[in-house]
């Protein structure tokens, strides 16, 4: 089972990294056709708002890139003095509190999601839900990720490369 979470977090990441670096390299293409656009021609209406929604597309699904790496910032003074079972805990603990928080978090931006189906954005003309779907998929991406770890603590050993 341990395994298992292991692979499907790692396969998580492997989409989600090839994912990520397709969305910058639009965000990157758009706004330089918007510069462009803007110094020769009269600029295009879609440009900002397209670039807003590759930027918060590419923020959630990168958050759940950089928890997998442990990147994301944190406060670990007060973990850093402990040792031994009293330093396991605190991290079960905060591992715990991590996946309650996601699981809240996947469950209201799911309900979100559903608000927003009849609003559309002014100048794609598109669902905002689509931009909005990128809260739940990060976040989920994310919980995957805090299982695995989880996992790799209480059996450590255990481990596959990713």
């Amino acid at each position: 089972m341990i395994v298992l979470l292991q692979k499907v977090s790692n396969a998580v990441d492997w989409l989600i990294t090839r994912l990520v670096f397709l969305l910058i390299i639009a965000l990157i293409i758009v706004i330089s056709l918007q510069i462009v656009s803007r110094i020769f021609f009269s600029a295009f209406s879609w440009t900002e708002e397209l670039s807003r929604y590759l930027l918060v597309w590419s923020t959630f699904l990168g958050a759940s890139m950089a928890y997998k790496r442990k990147s994301h910032i944190a406060v670990t003074f007060a973990a850093d003095l402990l040792r031994g079972l009293a330093k396991t805990i605190t991290r079960w603990i905060v591992n715990l509190l991590t996946v309650a928080f996601l699981a809240v978090a996947i469950y209201y931006s799911v309900k979100m999601i559903s608000l927003q189906v009849f609003q559309v954005s002014p100048a794609l003309g598109i669902s905002m839900s689509h931009v909005y779907i990128s809260l739940p998929l990060g976040f989920t991406a994310m919980f995957i990720h805090a299982l695995s770890m989880m996992a790799e603590e209480l059996f450590p050993g255990r481990e596959v490369r990713s």
